[in-house]
């Protein structure tokens, strides 16, 4: 299959445990329905899953926070960019003990590129995907 679209969209989630699966859900569906193959769809799933998760680990708290999650898509790569408002820098657990922080190693594994952008009291990270 190839991908028969060019397109971007734009989500706005409370930042939740609920917000990983909706990203994951509509990204995924997007991907499919643009006619993305199945490989690359479920890498896409795998990062956004990861960039959200940590969004909401380290955002602000209260009822207004809110995690940002950005896509567009042309015919051979995927742009993904997950921001947050940061209630603090914590530095990334890479001990082989730790329960969590191997997210942006596995992030840097199924991207081309990424980046990591910290302004304005929020993080940004993007990732770019190969899906020809």
């Amino acid at each position: 299959m190839t991908v028969v679209a060019q397109d971007s969209c734009r989500v706005v989630l409370p930042s939740s445990a609920a917000a990983a699966s909706h990203a994951r859900r509509r990204l995924t569906g997007h991907l499919r329905a643009c006619g993305v193959v199945d490989t690359a769809v479920e890498d896409a799933a795998v990062v956004v899953s990861e960039l959200v998760t940590n969004a909401v680990r380290h955002a602000a708290r209260g009822a207004d926070a809110m995690v940002q999650v950005e896509w567009s898509l042309t015919v051979t790569r995927l742009r993904l960019q997950v921001s947050n408002v940061a209630r603090a820098t914590r530095r990334p657990l890479h001990e082989h003990e730790a329960v969590g922080g191997r997210g942006l190693s596995i992030v840097a594994a199924l991207s081309e590129t990424w980046s990591l952008e910290h302004a304005d009291g929020g993080t940004t990270v993007t990732a770019c995907l190969c899906v020809a």
